[in-house]
């Protein structure tokens, strides 16, 4: 008979059970020394190995026998000792990584996944798009560029309490020579017609008119001097920006997401928002395989 014959014809006898040979063999033997294959003799090996006892059952105290006398060393198997830790070595190599922050996707429609050579970073797309508006602003209001306006089809007509009114008599030219078109339309009452063009696609005129004037409620009722001025400038910045910026659960094309990474971290702070909240995650490299028990 082939090998193949004798095999199939031991391990289809019901008496003849590999989990009680495998019991039966002793472990010292199988952690003592490499077993070696041996072309010329594993045909005799194998057959003496599966013989049976005369009353039909696998002969246990012959192979004991066998396995003490030949320590299995003649048979194809190798069971070297593992290792501490078989993956210790396995370690990513990121040297020919590119530096520049790459998007792999978007989370939630809320936030970006960016990959660069030191790690993963989650990107708050609302925040980071907050940052760059912000930086785009205070630039045009430091080099005394006038910003554009965006003309609105219907002007919005807003309606002002006692306070309000108080509050943005005095904030009218600042605005208007700021991208905003805003003028009276009653006695408590003004009509925004335009906003900057960084605005365009706010669609709560209201709520940013609204947001602009509470930043200033609590500013000083003059604004001549030059400290007063650019910290009321970038109060309406803020305000500007918060409301103008993507918003979460916006789905992103991969281009418009390449230059929300791109345009970040030009900015001078791509770490924290105007109001200083973060806007990156960030999971370095050794984080990674720290947590995978890799280091």
């Amino acid at each position: 008979k082939s090998i193949y014959n004798a095999l199939e014809e031991s391990l289809l006898r019901p008496q003849d059970t590999l989990g009680d040979l495998a019991r039966d063999v002793p472990l010292k033997h199988l952690q003592t020394k490499e077993f070696s294959y041996s072309p010329e003799n594993t045909s005799r090996r194998i057959k003496t190995f599966f013989q049976r006892s005369p009353d039909s059952s696998l002969g246990f105290k012959e192979l004991r026998q066998y396995v003490d006398k030949n320590r299995l060393e003649d048979f194809p198997v190798s069971l070297a000792p593992a290792r501490e830790d078989p993956h210790s070595l396995d370690i990513p190599e990121t040297a020919d990584l590119s530096p520049i922050p790459i998007v792999l996707g978007q989370f939630v429609e809320s936030f970006l996944v960016v990959t660069d050579r030191e790690g993963v970073m989650l990107i708050d797309q609302h925040v980071a798009h907050e940052r760059i508006l912000y930086d785009q602003i205070l630039r045009n209001q430091a080099n005394n560029r006038k910003i554009p306006t965006q003309k609105l089809l219907i002007p919005q007509i807003i309606e002002l309490t006692a306070e309000q009114k108080a509050s943005i008599t005095p904030l009218l030219d600042h605005l208007n020579s700021n991208g905003f078109e805003v003028e009276w339309f009653g006695e408590r009452t003004i009509a925004v017609k335009g906003v900057p063009v960084i605005a365009k696609d706010c669609r709560e005129i209201p709520r940013l008119m609204e947001k602009i004037i509470n930043t200033v409620e609590n500013e000083p009722s003059s604004h001549s001097t030059g400290g007063e001025a650019q910290r009321l400038g970038e109060k309406i910045a803020i305000s500007v920006s918060c409301q103008s910026a993507i918003k979460i659960n916006t789905p992103l094309s991969p281009e418009k997401m390449q230059w929300l990474v791109d345009s970040l971290f030009r900015c001078k702070n791509p770490y924290t928002c105007p109001h200083g909240r973060p806007i990156t995650l960030r999971m370095n490299i050794e984080d990674v395989l720290r947590g995978f028990k890799r280091i």
